[in-house]
């Protein structure tokens, strides 16, 4: 079995033509991800970009079919983690379908990933997010979408498992295991 390197360097060839920053980060991010991360549960290369507009869920495996969000930024994450839409979270987590989060930081000097820590589904719960207000009526969303915030310190921390610290990656198979091992009965849902 060949030995795949894993590279930190964005991609940043792909931010061509994209002003907003936050589209630049979207774009090399999921880029990064799709050509040098590994799925955290089964620790093989095989996760795949959900179609574009796929509400909740941005990768699953083609391996073990495990559900990841990603969510980057910056700056170091401290307190909360900026979601995407509230009630199709929601009801992800209340129906038990809410993808683990992949959180992603890079240096936006290098764009250079620094750490990527995950955030097992299991800990992810109704209390650990808060809505956003909601967009104002002159927004292009106006009525149908609603933000929302991860709060990190409403996670508990065993739900948090580091893969990459100050672009040090951890042994794949390391991270799979912890995965594995929150995914086991002996660990239950933060609900």
């Amino acid at each position: 079995m060949a030995l795949k390197l894993m590279l930190l360097k964005l991609p940043m060839r792909l931010a061509v033509g994209y002003k907003s920053k936050s589209q630049i980060a979207r774009v090399t991010t999921e880029a990064w991800i799709s050509g040098n991360f590994y799925c955290p549960s089964c620790a093989k290369f095989e996760l795949l970009p959900t179609p574009p507009n796929t509400k909740v869920v941005d990768f699953s495996c083609r391996n073990c079919q495990e559900k990841f969000q990603i969510k980057s930024k910056a700056k170091k994450f401290s307190t909360s983690l900026r979601g995407a839409n509230y009630q199709a979270t929601l009801h992800a987590i209340k129906s038990g379908e809410n993808p683990s989060v992949i959180a992603l930081t890079y240096c936006p000097n290098r764009y250079v990933v620094l750490d990527v820590k995950i955030i097992h589904r299991f800990g992810i719960s109704e209390s650990s997010i808060k809505a956003s207000k909601p967009l104002g009526k002159h927004t292009q969303r106006a009525g149908d979408w609603q933000g929302f915030d991860y709060l990190l310190k409403k996670i508990r921390g065993r739900y948090f498992i580091p893969a990459i610290r100050k672009s040090n990656a951890r042994i794949r198979f390391l991270v799979a295991k912890k995965f594995q091992m929150i995914s086991n009965t002996s660990f239950q849902p933060n609900r």
